[in-house]
């Protein structure tokens, strides 16, 4: 099974992306999607996949357990 995690990206440098992921920030790689400041992405194994919605990425931070 694999998880994808949801965060917030805080800034775009190129083909890396710093994400917030509801307090422990990261340098991901970001080359496969477009991405902006201020959007909620998912990541899975340091790379973005998808573009999501704030609802979509605080939903799954619930179910993960990373945020209450």
């Amino acid at each position: 099974m694999c998880i994808a995690i949801p965060g917030r990206v805080l800034d775009v440098n190129g083909n890396r992306a710093v994400v917030d992921f509801f307090g422990k920030k990261l340098m991901v790689d970001c080359r496969y999607v477009k991405v902006k400041k201020d959007d909620f992405v998912l990541t899975f194994g340091s790379h973005i996949i998808d573009v999501v919605s704030e609802d979509v990425a605080r939903e799954t931070a619930k179910l993960l357990g990373m945020i209450e």
